[in-house]
This record gives structure tokens, sequence and C-alpha cells, in this order.
């Protein structure tokens, strides 16, 4: 992570740049023609219950209802992160109260896993249970024009936001995660004036979330919002 501020005459540039890769130590499976998200195939990978040891776990299942709502963790080699997907059956005004959501089932499914009763949705069986991920690829860049040209007032001096400028790549795949992002802020100086029966088929499907963040963090530094499949590479 890394913040660089340089002043030009009345321009002000701070600009912040983030990069982190997240490689697990096995690759998952490839799956191939087997995952069409909201109809429209795409390539996919993941975890079957007849997969190695190795490839298992590397993934954890921290909440289950049933295949339409669930929540799955990807650990990488660095075990300080993690990768948190859900698939919710509800809709979130914010990203603020889907993270909540998710810190909440997290906390059910621990207290689950200890009940006899719900123990098997944690486990993975050697056939049937299988997880099914949309590979995950983009490279965005945006600038916040309701932000530009609006005023401040820091001190007894007065500033105007000249540019707004994002740029945010991700990519979540069999081998991990990376994740890049960049902005730019360009500030003027011009004086005053957020129980077993059926094999768990967890197929990600249909709308979902993505979150990275530390294992020790209650907020994530990444999220996402998967709706279709334009983020999505196409089989």
């Amino acid at each position: 992570y890394q913040v660089s501020t340089d002043v030009s005459g009345s321009l002000i540039n701070v600009q912040a740049q983030f990069s982190l890769s997240l490689p697990f130590f096995t690759e998952l499976r490839t799956f191939q023609d087997r995952l069409a998200f909201k109809g429209e195939k795409v390539e996919s990978f993941g975890v079957g219950g007849d997969d190695q040891y190795e490839q298992k776990k590397q993934m954890e299942i921290l909440y289950f209802e049933n295949n339409d709502h669930f929540v799955i963790k990807l650990t990488p080699s660095n075990s300080d992160h993690e990768i948190i997907l859900y698939m919710p059956n509800t809709r979130f005004n914010t990203m603020a109260d889907a993270v909540a959501k998710v810190n909440g089932l997290i906390a059910i499914g621990q207290q689950e896993k200890l009940e006899n009763c719900h123990q098997w949705k944690y486990k993975f069986k050697d056939a049937g249970d299988i997880v099914i991920i949309p590979k995950i690829q983009f490279d965005l860049s945006t600038h916040f024009s309701s932000l530009e040209g609006n005023t401040f007032i820091a001190g007894n001096e007065a500033y105007k936001i000249k540019t707004v400028w994002q740029r945010t790549a991700f990519q979540l795949d069999e081998s991990g995660a990376e994740i890049e992002s960049e902005s730019t802020v360009g500030i003027f100086f011009f004086g005053l004036e957020e129980i077993d029966n059926e094999p768990k088929v967890m197929e990600f499907n249909k709308p979902f979330f993505v979150f990275l963040k530390r294992k020790d963090a209650a907020v994530p530094y990444f999220a996402a919002w998967l709706y279709d499949t334009e983020l999505m590479i196409k089989e």
C-alpha cells in the first residue's frame, strides 16, 4: 500500500495504490461446461467431495441453510487473509448491511458446528457435495463526477476538488485471488471564496457477494456484488 502527495503550484495531487496477491497452496478444480450464471455459461472452479484433501482444506463452509443460502471461505497461502463468498436469500440496501449479515451468519455457523444435528452442514462428503464458483476477472476505472468541482475549507484556506479517479482490478480463479486499486485526487487551491440427506450443491449461479478481509478484521478491505456475467470469464 503506497500513498504519495505532490504539490505543484496551486495544485495538490494525492495518489494511493494498493496491490495484493493471494494464491492458493494447491490449485482448485477447474470445471468444464458446468456453470450457467443466470442462464449464461461461464468458466468456473471449485471443489467436489472426491477432491484431494489438500484442495478441500482450503475451503470451509461457514454457514449453510440450504443450496440457495450459504457462506463459504477460501483460505489462500497467506492465512492472515481470507476470501468470503456469500450467496444471499434477500436484498441489501448497502454493502455495510451485507457485511453485518454475513458476520451474523458466521456466528450462527460457529454455534451450529458444536451441535450434532447440524455438524453435517459443515463437512464435505466424499461424494455429492460440491462448490462451483464463476471465474471473475475485471479491470475498471471511473471518474467520480459528483465529487469533482466541489469546494471545501481546510484551516483558513479554500480548495476545489478538480479530479477524483479510481481504478480497481480483481481476479479470482482456481489459482487464487489478485487485487489492485489506485486512486487520484487533484485539489486546486483558489483562495477564500461502504439435516443431511441430500448433497450440498453450492453453485454460485445467481447474484452473490465476494469479500476479501484480514482474518482478524470485522470489515473487509474489498467487497463486490456480482450481479451479472459482465465481470466473469465466458465459456
